[in-house]
């Protein structure tokens, strides 16, 4: 008894298996990158956003000569901004009916599946 295996059925397998190979390749792209230990991630409220520091500059100094004698010294605070804006980013992949109904190295649909995959990883790249 053989299967008959639909286009939709081949479409669905089809978004599962790209979905599987871009959190892979994401994950494996993250697995070295050595910015989590200097940034912390959030996530965006709007579509504008600003980000304010604080930089620590207190330091206790012994009063000299240099600055008067017994006068204390006054530090400016100092504190810096970035902005910037979100944007949207999409990308798409075209295939044939044909290349999802064909069968490929025995594989219905097979195919569509290695050119999705290849699609897949250089997306995620």
């Amino acid at each position: 008894m053989s299967a008959i295996v639909t286009a939709g059925e081949l479409a669905v397998a089809l978004d599962q298996k790209i979905e599987a190979i871009v959190m892979n390749e994401y994950q494996r792209l993250n697995s070295n990158t050595w910015w989590p230990w200097v940034a912390k991630r959030r996530s965006s409220q709007t579509r504008e956003e600003r980000i304010h520091w604080l930089l620590n500059t207190a330091k206790i100094e012994r009063p000299n000569a240099s600055h008067g004698g017994g006068q204390a010294i006054f530090e400016e605070l100092v504190s810096l901004y970035t902005e910037f804006e979100n944007e949207n980013a999409v990308a798409g992949l075209k295939l044939k009916k044909e290349q999802l109904e064909d069968l490929f190295n025995g594989i219905p649909g097979g195919e569509a599946m290695a050119i999705a995959a290849a699609w897949a990883r250089d997306i995620g790249q």
